[in-house]
């Protein structure tokens, strides 16, 4: 008599599955963003490891992409975020920006009583604080975040070819390499191209703004950089009321030279480079862009402006192919 299961064993197995997923989700949901952080620097360093890999086995070489993480990205923004703290709190506390919210206040429109804006340098100053604070006060869970994510990186390095087999096998299509295929392209055209533009705007500013003297030098590369993310604002947006605000301040050498950085990025870097860097047809569309860096940001923190846009991405080519593409048998 063959062994049969008692009724109602199916649901029960599903009921514990779901129980020890959502047991699952609950362990791991403060480490997420690590998790993703891992894989998008992994796939970052991934061409330098291979290039290891073929020297020496896999283990070191992966071990000497992570150290190679470690200094040349951990580290410099761990400096980074140091700076504009303190440059985010100079700005605040500075009288140029009392001088601002004053001659915004005067506007003719903020003087009823409805609209207060005297307030809003203290409030900014509280939040900063505030902000401030907290990350001080995680600071041991962001070291053991950036410890799992190199972690994380150095096992996605050594096992990802088995990586993508396993999940391009759950992909319930038949044209499996097709469908990762665009996916790959899409993550090529986020980490690699608006990557290296960020990077290369954020250099070619910070000279550019060191140069001519102006006093926020790495917030407003920063703030630059950050909108070489968002196609249609560009550089012209920090830049052009920088350039502006020193011109009527009478500091001409400085709005000059600013005019002369804000060219070379708006023009040569912007309409010229990163076409042929990101590809001239553009997979990605715009808005894509646009929502995933404003939506990615507030939620997954200093990647998500990168891990926005994947998402969105994946989540549309993977419906795109649940809707067009036949299942697999």
């Amino acid at each position: 008599m063959k062994n049969e299961a008692p009724p109602g064993s199916k649901y029960l197995f599903w009921l514990g599955l779901v129980i020890l997923i959502l047991l699952s989700y609950y362990i791991i949901q403060h480490f997420i963003l690590a998790l993703l952080s891992g894989f998008i620097l992994s796939y970052l360093i991934r061409p330098l490891y291979l290039f290891f890999s073929s020297k020496m086995n896999k283990h070191l070489s992966a071990i000497l992409s992570v150290i190679v993480i470690i200094l040349i990205i951990v580290i410099p923004i761990i400096f980074l975020v140091r700076s504009l703290v303190l440059q985010i709190t100079a700005l605040v506390n500075s009288g140029a920006f009392a001088l601002l919210i004053k001659n915004i206040s005067s506007l003719p429109v903020f003087t009823s009583d409805a609209i207060n804006l005297s307030g809003i340098q203290s409030q900014i100053a509280g939040w900063l604080v505030s902000k401030i604070t907290n990350t001080v006060t995680a600071l041991p869970s962001i070291v053991i975040s950036v410890f799992i994510s190199l972690f994380s990186i150095y096992y996605i390095l050594t096992n990802w070819d088995y990586l993508v087999k396993i999940l391009t096998s759950y992909l319930p299509f038949k044209e499996k390499e097709k469908v990762s295929g665009e996916i790959g392209r899409a993550t090529s055209q986020i980490v690699y191209g608006y990557v290296f533009i960020a990077l290369l705007e954020f250099i070619i500013a910070f000279v550019g703004f060191k140069v001519a003297g102006a006093s926020f030098y790495i917030v407003l590369p920063f703030l630059i950089a950050l909108f070489a993310f968002i196609p249609l604002l560009g550089p012209a947006i920090v830049w052009v009321p920088t350039a502006l605000y020193y011109y009527l301040a009478g500091e001409y050498y400085t709005a000059t030279v600013i005019v002369i950085t804000g060219v070379i990025l708006s023009m040569v870097i912007d309409n010229i480079l990163a076409p042929k860097i990101v590809g001239e047809k553009a997979r990605i569309h715009p808005l894509i862009m646009l929502l995933g860096v404003l939506g990615g940001i507030p939620l997954f923190g200093i990647f998500g402006f990168i891990i926005g846009p994947l998402i969105l991405v994946y989540t549309l080519k993977l419906l795109n192919a649940a809707f067009t593409s036949q299942p697999s048998e």
